[in-house]
C-alpha cells in the first residue's frame, strides 16, 4: 500500500540514506540570501557542507535570477548596520549627556556621570569598529556562493512558456494545489522585468518547481532534496501544528513527472543535522554543526522576541502621532503559527487594508498564549483615526480571507478596540 501513497509515508532509514548519496541538491533563494547576516559559524557550517556536496547542487534559473536581484541588498545591508548602530548609540547618549547637563546648576553632580557616559560611548563604539573590521567581505562570499554551484543553474524559459505557468497556476491556485497559491494574494500585482522579461512574483514559487520537475526527467537526475525555509502550507504539510515534512502533493507531482524519482524537502536546520549523519556519515554531532543549530534556534527566538518588543513601538508612535489610533484583535486559530506563519498572516492582512482603504497597516504581534485546544494572538494596528470602520463587516471580511488562505485553522476574530 505504501507504493501507492508514498506521500503519505516517511522513508526508511535505508531509503534516506540513499537519498542523500545519490540526490541534487537544490537550494531556495531564501537559504542562499540567509549566508549573507548568518552569524560566522552557522555560515562558515552551511558553506563547508555544501562545498561537500559540489557537483550535486543544481539551482533553477528563478532562483538564480532571485538571487542576483537581491543579494546586493543583503551587502548593503550588513555592512550599514554597524554604522547605524553606532549611530543609533551616539544618538542615545549624547541624548542623556544633554538631560545631564540642564541639571549641572542643581545640586546634582552630574559631571561624574557625563564623563562615565563619554567613555562609554567611546568604549563601544570602538568595539564596534573592531567587530566591523574583523568581518568578512561579502563580495567574496558571493565569489564563493557562484564557486559552489558553478554553472550548475537553469536555463531561462522563453516568454510563452512563462505565459503557459502562469495560466496554469491561475486555476492550481484556485483549487490551492502547491506550489506557490499562498503567495497569491500577498504578490497580486508585484512584477518583476528581468532581461526583456516580466516576471509575475505571485507564480515565482511554481517557475522554480517547474524547472525543478523538467531538471528532474534527465537520467543522471536520481532524486531531488530542496532545502528552503519556506514553511507555509504549500510547501510543508502540518499536523496539529508541527511539521511533517513536505506537502504530500508535491511528493506525488514529482513522482509523476519524473517518472517515479523521490522528492524531498528540509530546512536549514535539518539539513545540517541530517548532512552530519548521512553525509558526514558521524554518530555523534559534530561540534561545529551543533553550534550552528544552536545559532539558527538563536535566530529565530530572536524573530519571535522581536515581534513581541515591536509592539511597544506601534503603540509608542501612536501616542506620538495623533492622527492614528490603535485597532486591537484577538486572533483564534486551531494550531500554533511558526514566525513565517505570522508574517505571512500580516501580509493577508496588509494587503486586504490596501485593496479595501488604499492604505496598508502597520502591524506586530503583541502577545501569544496557548489555550487547551487552540492557540490565541493578539494584533494591533495603527490606523489612521479617520478611517471609516464597521467593525462587525470588517472582522467577517478579514475573517473570510484569512480562512480562504489558511483553511485548516478555522479563524476567529475578536475586537478589543477601546472606544
Amino acid at each position: 500500500m505504501k507504493s501507492l501513497f508514498p506521500g503519505h509515508h516517511y522513508l526508511t532509514e535505508d531509503q534516506f540514506a540513499k537519498l542523500w548519496k545519490e540526490s541534487t541538491f537544490v537550494f531556495d533563494t531564501n537559504i542562499l540570501l540567509k549566508l549573507y547576516k548568518y552569524p560566522r559559524q552557522l555560515r562558515e557550517t552551511t558553506l563547508e557542507i555544501m562545498e561537500a556536496l559540489k557537483g550535486r547542487i543544481w539551482i533553477p534559473y528563478q532562483v538564480a535570477m532571485e538571487f542576483h536581484l537581491h543579494f546586493r541588498d543583503q551587502i548593503y545591508n550588513q555592512n550599514d548596520a554597524y554604522t547605524n548602530l553606532k549611530k543609533t548609540l551616539s544618538n542615545n547618549i549624547d541624548s542623556i549627556i544633554k538631560e545631564l547637563e540642564n541639571l549641572s546648576h542643581s545640586n546634582i553632580d552630574v559631571d561624574p556621570m557625563i564623563q562615565t557616559l563619554n567613555h562609554s560611548k567611546n568604549v563601544i563604539v570602538d568595539e564596534l569598529e573592531n567587530q566591523e573590521s574583523k568581518q568578512p567581505d561579502l563580495n567574496e562570499l558571493t565569489e564563493r556562493i557562484s564557486s559552489i554551484i558553478g554553472q550548475n543553474v537553469g536555463r531561462p524559459y522563453e516568454e510563452k512558456r512563462l505565459l503557459e505557468i502562469y495560466g496554469d497556476g491561475e486555476s492550481r491556485y484556485k483549487d490551492k494545489i502547491p506550489p506557490g497559491y499562498m503567495d497569491a494574494k500577498v504578490k497580486s500585482d508585484q512584477v518583476t522585468i528581468h532581461d526583456g522579461l516580466k516576471y509575475q512574483n505571485k507564480y515565482g514559487d511554481l517557475v522554480y518547481w517547474r524547472q525543478m520537475l523538467d531538471h528532474s526527467k534527465n537520467e543522471e537526475v536520481k532524486s531531488v532534496i530542496l532545502i528552503s525555509d519556506d514553511t507555509k502550507e504549500d510547501w510543508v504539510l502540518k499536523v496539529k501544528g508541527e511539521k511533517k515534512g513536505p506537502h504530500p502533493e508535491l511528493i506525488y507531482e514529482f513522482y509523476r513527472e519524473s517518472s517515479g524519482k523521490q522528492f524531498h524537502l528540509y530546512n536549514s536546520k535539518q539539513f545540517l543535522k541530517y548532512a552530519n549523519k548521512y553525509l558526514f556519515k558521524k554518530d555523534s554531532v559534530d561540534t561545529g554543526i551543533d553550534v550552528a543549530i544552536k545559532e539558527i534556534e538563536a535566530l529565530e527566538t530572536f524573530e519571535q522576541e522581536n515581534n513581541l518588543q515591536s509592539t511597544s513601538r506601534i503603540e509608542r508612535k501612536a501616542i506620538k502621532m495623533p492622527d492614528f489610533r490603535i485597532l486591537t484583535w484577538l486572533i483564534t486559530v486551531n494550531e500554533k503559527l511558526s514566525n513565517e506563519e505570522l508574517e505571512n498572516f500580516y501580509n493577508v492582512i496588509d494587503e486586504y487594508f490596501m485593496d479595501t482603504f488604499g492604505v496598508g497597516v502597520e502591524y506586530r504581534l503583541q502577545l501569544k498564549f496557548n489555550r487547551p485546544v487552540r492557540s490565541s494572538y493578539i494584533f494591533k494596528f495603527p490606523i489612521p483615526r479617520d478611517m471609516v470602520l464597521s467593525y462587525d463587516s470588517l472582522i467577517a471580511d478579514v475573517e473570510n480571507t484569512l480562512n480562504y488562505y489558511f483553511p485548516s485553522q478555522n479563524i476567529e476574530i475578536r475586537n478589543l478596540t477601546e472606544g
